[in-house]
């Protein structure tokens, strides 16, 4: 079958997130179980588990981290977060629910993520999955779309189908 979807990662594909920073958010973050997959966690509950941490001269970073997501919305069909699934990658369920969702087969999603373990959990599931990561850039991911049959035209944007 050919490629119907591309499933892009945002952070670590579409987007930078300084390494350091995004090390610390997840330290924090994971002080609050469940907070990846939906568990309510706002910003006071993350500042005040940051300075209990020692981490009170990162906070805002952590906080940044946690809350900012600059969406195209025009580039993107849809979105899905762990948080409003209920289930993280790489899990089986993640994957399973975006498949149901599209209303299409497995092996028509390519997925594209920068942590090999998410591109493993996504290949468990049937997914057309490759490491991808923002600092690989252009030519690798005009490489990647290329080998699975998804026409660039001259701006770069693949056609509307």
């Amino acid at each position: 079958m050919s490629v119907r979807a591309v499933l892009w990662d945002a952070d670590g594909v579409l987007q930078y997130t300084p390494a350091e920073s995004w090390d610390l958010a997840v330290e924090v973050v994971a002080q609050s179980p469940g907070a990846i997959t939906g568990a309510p966690i706002d910003e006071e509950r993350i500042r005040a588990v940051a300075h209990d941490l020692g981490l009170g001269d990162h906070v805002d970073d952590i906080v940044a981290v946690w809350s900012t997501f600059d969406l195209l919305s025009a580039s993107l069909d849809g979105a899905y977060y762990s948080c409003d699934l209920g289930a993280a990658k790489p899990s089986a369920a993640f994957f399973e629910h975006i498949v149901t969702d599209l209303g299409l087969a497995p092996d028509q999603l390519l997925f594209l993520h920068d942590q090999p373990e998410n591109v493993a959990g996504a290949r468990s599931t049937g997914l057309d999955a490759v490491r991808c990561a923002h600092h690989d850039g252009i030519p690798r991911l005009r490489h990647i779309l290329d080998a699975h049959g998804i026409p660039l035209d001259e701006g770069g944007k693949p056609p509307r189908r």
